[in-house]
C-alpha cells in the first residue's frame, strides 16, 4: 500500500515538472511567426490592381517646358524619425494608410514602432490588419486581425512551486471575434479562431533590424 502511494506521488511530481516547464517563456523565430500570419490571413488578400499603363496615352510635352532630365535633378526629401529609428520606410503604393507616419496623436516611439511593423508586415504579405497593440511588459507588438487571437496562459494548479494544467489569464483580438460574453471563470475562444501565444507577438527591433533602445 505504502509502495503504491510513493509511486503515485512520484508520478504526480513528474507530471508537475513536465507541465510546469510548459509555462517558461520561449523565444520564437520571427520569420516563422510572420509566415504563420501570412498563411492565416490569405483570405484577406486584396485582388491585384490592374496595370492600366497600356491604356495611358502619352501626349508629347508642350513647347518651352523643362526637360525630364532637368526635372529629375530635384532631390527628394528624406524624412528621419525623431526617435532615432533612422529614415522612414518607403510606403508601398497599395498600402491602405498612405499617411501612416503623419497621423495626429501618434507622437511616441511605441506608436512609430507599431506603424513601422504594420508597413513591414504588409510588405511581407500580411493582410487584414486593422490595428496594433504593444505590450508594456514584453515590448512585443500584436497585430489586430479578425480571426486571430493572442492568449496568455497561466497554470491552473500549482504544487511544490510548479504549475500544471493551464487556464487563460489574458486574451486580445479583433472585437468582432468576441461574439459571446466571457464566462465568470474563464473566457472561451470561439471556434475557427487561430490562436497565438502572447509570446508569439512581433519583436519590432528584430523584425525591423533596429538597434534596441
Amino acid at each position: 500500500m505504502r509502495k503504491n502511494l510513493y509511486l503515485a506521488l512520484l508520478l504526480l511530481i513528474v507530471n508537475v515538472v513536465l507541465f510546469g516547464c510548459g509555462f517558461e517563456k520561449k523565444e520564437h523565430d520571427i520569420d516563422k511567426i510572420v509566415e504563420e500570419l501570412v498563411e492565416s490571413t490569405k483570405h484577406h488578400a486584396e485582388q491585384p490592381i490592374d496595370d492600366k499603363s497600356e491604356n495611358v496615352q502619352n501626349d508629347p510635352p508642350p513647347e518651352n517646358t523643362t526637360s525630364l532630365a532637368e526635372e529629375t535633378t530635384d532631390v527628394k526629401e528624406v524624412r528621419i524619425s525623431p526617435f532615432g529609428f533612422g529614415p522612414y520606410p518607403e510606403i508601398p503604393t497599395d498600402f491602405p494608410i498612405q499617411n501612416i507616419f503623419d497621423q495626429s496623436g501618434q507622437n511616441s516611439p511605441n506608436f512609430e514602432l507599431m506603424d513601422r511593423v504594420w508597413v513591414e508586415l504588409w510588405k511581407r504579405g500580411v493582410r487584414g490588419i486593422t490595428g496594433m497593440s504593444i505590450s508594456n511588459e514584453s515590448g512585443l507588438v500584436h497585430p489586430t486581425i479578425q480571426g486571430i487571437m493572442y492568449v496568455n496562459w497561466e497554470p491552473r494548479w500549482e504544487l511544490f512551486g510548479f504549475g500544471f494544467g493551464r487556464r487563460i489569464s489574458g486574451i486580445s483580438g479583433h472585437p468582432d471575434d468576441f461574439g459571446e460574453p466571457f464566462g465568470p471563470d474563464e473566457p472561451k475562444i470561439p471556434k475557427g479562431i487561430k490562436v497565438f501565444d502572447m509570446s508569439e507577438g512581433i519583436d519590432p527591433y528584430k523584425l525591423l533590424n533596429l538597434p534596441k533602445k
